[in-house]
């Protein structure tokens, strides 16, 4: 690689600094910018949601809230999934005639979802129906 033709070094005076520092305020005015707190306004979709895509979004927890059915029950949902594992055994005989086990532990996603009835007059009122 071809060296630099000219390097330059600029040292600033600690008075010189402060006043920069204190001019700028470093990053702290502009950290929502940089982590994202500044785009929370949520865009609408660009078409309706299926019911797939909805029960998704519920249970990856980005949808929650009171919803209200046509019959007027009255339900508060909140998703999450949560990681399981599935562990499945498998033997093999060797050429010695031990016997090698494999464990195989595989990753599952378990989405659990919770309402909370809060219908008036319902003999369920109060109760939470867990969906798993």
């Amino acid at each position: 690689p071809a060296e630099p033709e000219h390097f330059y070094r600029v040292t600033m005076e600690p008075e010189q600094f402060a006043e920069e520092v204190g001019r700028l305020q470093g990053l702290w005015p502009s950290l929502d910018t940089h982590l994202g707190a500044a785009q929370q306004s949520l865009r609408p979709p660009a078409r309706a949601l299926s019911h797939w895509h909805l029960a998704l979004a519920l249970a990856a927890g980005a949808i929650s809230g009171v919803v209200q059915s046509k019959t007027g029950r009255v339900l508060v949902v909140k998703g999450d999934t949560h990681k399981d594992k599935t562990l499945q055994r498998e033997f093999t005989e060797r050429d010695d005639g031990s016997i090698a086990e494999t464990r195989i532990l595989t990753d599952k996603f378990v989405p659990v979802i919770r309402a909370w009835d809060m219908t008036p007059g319902s003999a369920t009122r109060g109760e939470v129906l867990t969906i798993r």
